[in-house]
């Protein structure tokens, strides 16, 4: 019953499916993030945007989200007007038609609008606001009233002129304004083609002279044409309400009638057509779905039907939605329309790579007839059809199988006599084209073995010496080339003591030298000896190489000699053919490239390329390499309830998919390796919007204070048409060290970055690990230092930390100045004390003297002598009084006071020694200071040790006062017997008192020093004779820098 069933669905539903390969449309509704269902109209600009015209307003699509556009005029937001059209206007600007509400010009790249409103009082302006249609002629923009006629804008002047046909030709009064839609003449530019409510006008821009074509015959009266588009070769297809598209000739003034195969097709009501390129046109109906009519071979094929219409595709993405109202091409080449009522549907050129054929079961194996057009496809139901690629038509063939329940059919293939096989579970099947049916043949060998319920074939293949292989689920079984059973071959492994039996043999395959592989479920392996001996790869067992892989299925070779078996959930494996076992496999996982690791079949295309299909697409390995091309969902979201590959022999793959299959032409499905432009969207700081957003718009720096240091920059590579997910990179120069791969991550976040400038690039690819240089989109971001760390704030810290050091230093300097003049001051108080001391001292040890000097006059002189000896003494002692009262005094006082006391000894021994007190001119005695009572000692020494005692001759005294550079230099100079002999001489008398003077003297000195701080220099020289006896004794005292 099931079987007679199954014939009867298919005889009545035949022609629903003749249709043969359909169009992919992705669809684009409110639940996929269209803001409205009411679009009006459609533009695809360069930069790789879809703009929509809506009753909401403009909308930007970017291929990631759709948003609003603010239409702003003179920086003041307009009114979110309904757009009823949009239209490229030839310099990157965009004409919009805003219903009730005028006509505008916008500027994309400063989002600025010039409206264009009516004003009764301007002859030149907009004659009334009602505008619903626009065309653009490069020179000037041609504009549709809502039953007002025809206006001109001129681009270049912003001025309007009216035309209305009303007054230029002879049409009914009531609706001779009621103009619909307009087309440019190719052949003739000065001409305009209008369609009309009465039926096709022609307007000459030249003479402004409006004409009205002759209806169609048969139109009757109501010949109202929606839309008009004209070809290169001058005809003219026009859209009605009830005769289709009809075809005008612009040369010859005639109408030739509906297109061809318009009315075969149905075509009755179409409200728009549109130029597709290449010579052929969309073709829209409102019961039929969406045509192309390829004007030069004259031909029409449906694209799209409605969801409505009675076809079964099993799929929203081969039907529209709704009628399609308009359609737009963007910069990737896909075609964007609107669907009544729904949303946006897409049609991109990558997801078209793969050419779908409907049928009513799922696809599974596809054999082509070698030298015809006919295709045979398995499916998962007792049915076969056969496709003749030519015409379209599909045939259902039945299945006479003996096992009602068993609809599984594994492979198939055409020999060279065009014979078309394939494989069930119980038997191999042929197709009878007398019978018009698949019927077993007669192998009684294998009948006999797959009579057992619990066996059936799962893979066969006939070897090139004629032999037949038959893979079961329980083992292989070998035929020889009478078709009689040689061997059967059963496998099993012993792990851990059980033995394993090895199951599901799904593959077999041919290797040059006839080697033989398979594959099952716990391994794959090979026999080069016509199944004497086997090689496996399996399990951990003394009798296989150990395998990494598990869960196999697919086994092929490719032009490289490699074999290659796929895992369900590891991903590829191989070995090569002709090298020796045991080898080391080789896997290919998703770290190694592979979009996903779950394969489901695989083949071999006439280049010897790998094709593996997946759960997510297919992946292309090629033969000279391991890099692997992944083809996922971007290019046919269908692919994912696909399951069987297979090659064609006229190098196309075949794709089994769950309502038909697809066919493949591997050398025209190539990855999308685009670099996307990349436009950076917005920079928010701290989560908050930028407030300067027209600095990402131009080339100035975008500038933030130190406190914005946390930002995002987000950006987007337009890509409404790709199919591909583009993938990203980004580095801010002076903050990140190199690139960083962001995915497809649109945002870019940066924290706690310095102040500094810094350029932020960002780059776009389609393909992973491929990058160009070409496509880097920059932006300047300067930082601003906080204030302490700006250079003027650096400059007046450090000025001011100078000023305070140098404060401090001065504060310390006068500090120490002021210690060191307290310590000074101190010093020299005790310095005048110890020198009054000394003082005390000397002038005792004076006094003692003198007197003794006078004590000795009166003893041996006469009164008058004594008394003038003492009135010198009286003078001396006043002068030496006088000048101890001060640390200084004049040298001329000095050398007066010394002189006294020389002449006093001198009386005191008369005629024992001369002196001589010589002052070098050039020192200003008078004015030069001079420590008092330094000399005397000096003098006094000299006179009663060295000349008192010389016993032959005169004694000289010198005392000499010179400048030396700035130093005073005083010489006291005696001829006298020397310090060694006056010592000599003292030693021999009882021991006396030392020089008080002389010691007084040097520690005077020493005091001075610390007092006037000073070093003075004193030394004393031995004069000697040449027989090395003492001659008299030389006193240098030096001051330095006394005369400074």
């Amino acid at each position: 019953m099931k079987y007679y069933f199954t014939l009867w669905w298919v005889a009545f539903c035949w022609p629903l499916f003749s249709q043969g390969r359909s169009y992919y449309v992705e669809h684009f509704y409110r639940g996929k993030g269209v803001p409205t269902e009411h679009i009006n109209g459609l533009l695809g600009s360069a930069e790789g945007y879809l703009w929509l015209a809506t009753r909401q307003g403009l909308y930007r699509y970017d291929g990631y989200e759709f948003g609003q556009v603010e239409l702003r005029q003179d920086s003041v937001n307009l009114p979110h007007y309904s757009i009823t059209q949009i239209v490229p206007a030839g310099d990157g600007n965009f004409f919009l038609a805003l219903g009730n509400h005028g006509f505008g010009v916008y500027d994309p790249v400063l989002e600025q609008l010039q409206l264009y409103q009516s004003n009764p009082g301007d002859p030149l302006g907009l004659p009334a606001n009602q505008v619903h249609f626009i065309l653009d002629d490069g020179n000037k923009a041609w504009i549709l009233l809502d039953g007002n006629g025809l206006v001109a804008f001129d681009k270049c002047t912003g001025e309007f002129r009216h035309y209305l046909p009303s007054k230029l030709l002879n049409a009914p009064p009531d609706r001779a304004n009621e103009l619909i839609s307009l087309a440019l003449d190719p052949l003739h530019p000065g001409r305009l083609w209008i369609s009309s409510v009465y039926g096709l006008l022609s307007f000459d821009k030249t003479g402004e002279e409006f004409q009205l074509m002759p209806a169609y015959q048969g139109a009757g009266d109501d010949f109202s044409i929606l839309s008009v588009a004209v070809g290169e070769s001058g005809l003219l297809y026009a859209t009605t309400w009830h005769q289709g598209v009809l075809c005008w000739d612009t040369r010859s003034g005639k109408w030739l009638g509906p297109i061809p195969g318009g009315r075969e097709a149905g075509l009755t009501s179409v409200n728009f057509i549109k130029h597709k390129g290449g010579g052929a046109f969309w073709i829209s109906d409102i019961y039929k779905g969406l045509f192309i009519y390829d004007a030069w071979n004259k031909t029409l094929e449906q694209a799209l039907p409605l969801a409505s219409q009675p076809v079964n595709v099993q799929s929203e993405n081969y039907q529209l939605g709704g009628t399609v109202l308009e359609m737009a091409c963007d910069a990737f080449g896909a075609w964007w329309m609107v669907e009544q009522t729904k949303g946006l549907g897409a049609i991109f050129p990558k997801k078209q790579s793969l050419a779908r054929y409907h049928l009513p079961a799922g696809g599974q194996c596809v054999a082509r007839q070698p030298g015809t057009s006919n295709l045979f496809s398995t499916t998962n139901s007792r049915v076969v059809y056969r496709i003749d690629e030519a015409s379209g038509k599909v045939e259902a063939i039945p299945v006479k199988n003996r096992r009602l329940d068993q609809y599984l059919f594994r492979s198939c293939w055409c020999d060279e006599q065009g014979r078309f096989f394939m494989l069930g579970g119980e038997a191999i099947y042929q197709y009878f084209p007398e019978q018009q049916a698949m019927a077993p043949l007669n192998i009684p060998a294998l009948e006999a073995m797959l009579q057992d319920e619990d066996i059936w074939a799962c893979s066969a293949m006939f070897d090139s010496w004629g032999q037949l292989w038959v893979g079961t689920n329980r083992g292989i079984l070998q035929f020889n080339e009478g078709l009689e059973l040689e061997k059967q071959h059963i496998f099993s492994d012993t792990t851990e003591g059980a033995q394993v039996r090895w199951n599901g043999f799904t593959g077999l395959l041919e290797a040059p030298g006839h080697r033989i592989w398979f594959i099952a479920d716990r391994g794959f392996g090979y026999t080069q000896d016509n199944g004497q001996s086997f090689f496996r790869y399996g399990p951990s067992s003394p009798r296989s190489r150990p395998l990494g892989l598990s869960n196999l299925q697919g086994l092929t070779r490719d032009g490289a000699g490699r074999i290659w078996v796929g895992s369900r959930d590891k991903g590829l494996g191989f070995v090569y053919d002709q090298r020796p076992h045991p080898q080391e496999i080789q896997v290919l996982a998703v770290e190694d490239g592979l979009a996903n690791d779950q394969i489901r079949d695989m083949a071999i295309s006439n280049d010897g390329s790998l094709w593996a299909l997946t759960v997510q697409g297919i992946v292309h390995i090629p033969v000279n390499g391991l890099l692997s091309q992944n083809f996922g969902t971007g290019y046919q979201q269908e692919l994912t309830n696909c399951y069987d590959i297979n090659p064609l022999d006229d190098g196309r793959l075949s794709i089994g998919h769950i309502s038909g299959f697809f066919l493949l032409e591997p050398e025209k499905l190539a990855p999308d390796t685009s670099f996307l432009p990349v436009t950076i969207q917005g920079l928010k700081v701290f989560d908050e919007p930028f407030q300067e957003e027209e600095a990402l718009l131009s080339e100035t720096d975008v500038r933030l204070s130190y406190r914005q240091n946390f930002f995002t920059i987000t950006y987007a590579a337009p890509r409404a048409g790709s199919p591909e997910p583009v993938l990203y990179q980004y580095k801010l120069e002076g903050f990140d060290g190199g690139w960083r791969d962001a995915g497809t991550s649109r945002y870019a976040p940066y924290t706690n970055v310095g102040e500094g400038h810094y350029i932020f690039k960002v780059r776009s690819s389609t393909v992973p690990g491929v990058w160009s240089e070409d496509n880097i989109r920059s932006l300047s971001i300067r930082i601003a230092p906080p204030y302490w760390r700006a250079w003027w704030f650096r400059l007046l810290a450090g000025l001011l930390v100078i000023a305070i050091v140098a404060l401090g230093f001065w504060y310390k300097l006068r500090q120490v100045r002021r210690e060191e003049a307290i310590r000074s001051d101190f010093n020299r108080k005790v310095a005048e004390l110890e020198m009054q001391a000394l003082k005390a001292q000397m002038n005792p040890h004076f006094l003692f003297n003198s007197l003794q000097s006078i004590k000795w006059h009166l003893i041996h002189n006469s009164p008058e002598v004594s008394v003038r000896y003492i009135d010198r003494f009286a003078a001396l002692v006043r002068r030496v009084l006088n000048n101890s009262k001060s640390n200084l005094v004049r040298l001329a006082e000095e050398l007066e006071a010394l002189e006294l006391y020389i002449q006093i000894e001198q009386s005191r021994f008369p005629g024992r020694f001369e002196y001589e007190i010589q002052v070098n001119p050039e020192i200003p005695a008078d004015f030069v200071q001079f420590p008092p009572l330094l000399l005397q000692p000096f003098v006094e020494n000299a006179i009663w040790h060295g000349l008192m005692h010389k016993e032959n001759g005169c004694g000289k005294l010198d005392v000499r006062a010179r400048k030396v550079g700035y130093d005073l230099e005083i010489e006291i100079e005696d001829n006298g017997i020397g310090r060694e002999k006056a010592r000599l001489m003292q030693n021999g008398r009882r021991p006396a008192h030392p020089s008080m003077g002389i010691k007084l003297t040097q520690e005077r000195l020493a005091v001075f020093e610390r007092m006037l701080g000073f070093k003075a220099e004193m030394e004393v020289i031995d004069l000697k004779d040449e027989m090395g006896n003492g001659r008299g004794t030389r006193i240098f005292i030096r001051l330095p820098q006394w005369l400074d």
